[in-house]
Parts: C-alpha cells; sequence; structure tokens
C-alpha cells in the first residue's frame, strides 16, 4: 500500500531578490529537477515546509507553479536553527 505524497505549494521564484531576502520573507529557495528535465527554480514558504518535515513526510505533490510528485533530495539547513535554507526536488512523476 503507497502513502498519497503530502500537498506542497510551490511558486515561481522570485529571481529579483537575493535567497536570504527571499528567507526573510518566509521562503525558502527550491531547485526542481529530474531525468531529462531542466532544473526549475521555485520557492516553497518555510513553515509549511518545515511542518512536514518534523513529521517526518519526504514526498510531496507539488501544486501551484509546477505540478508533480517530488521527494525532498537534499535539504540544506541552518546549523544553528536548523531551518531548511535550500531544497532539491526530484521529481518522480
Amino acid at each position: 500500500m503507497t502513502s498519497t505524497p503530502s500537498p506542497l505549494k510551490v511558486t515561481e521564484r522570485d529571481n529579483t531578490v537575493t535567497p536570504h531576502q527571499l528567507r526573510e520573507a518566509g521562503y525558502v529557495p527550491a531547485t526542481l529537477y529530474g531525468k531529462n528535465k531542466e532544473a526549475v527554480s521555485v520557492q516553497v514558504r518555510t513553515h509549511e515546509f518545515n511542518q512536514l518535515l518534523l513529521q517526518g513526510i519526504r514526498e510531496f505533490q507539488l501544486t501551484g507553479f509546477v505540478e508533480g510528485k517530488v521527494k525532498a533530495q537534499h535539504v540544506q539547513r541552518e546549523p544553528v536553527s536548523q531551518k531548511p535554507i535550500s531544497i532539491q526536488l526530484y521529481l518522480v512523476q
């Protein structure tokens, strides 16, 4: 039995601001990639993503700017607070 991936809303990455400014605004920069797919820069709400991570969830059904089933391949965290500062999402469907 396979579980349904948790929904995760992504929006188009605002490239006019730095990653630091993006995080201060409550977002985490993320890169979406997959086999034979060009990498896409997106952003997710920090709180929403962190809550899912704390529940042990690593597979997501993206909604919003890009749709598809992804796995959190790599999550870079701030050393002290452990907040996510960068995410790599691998498109599996």
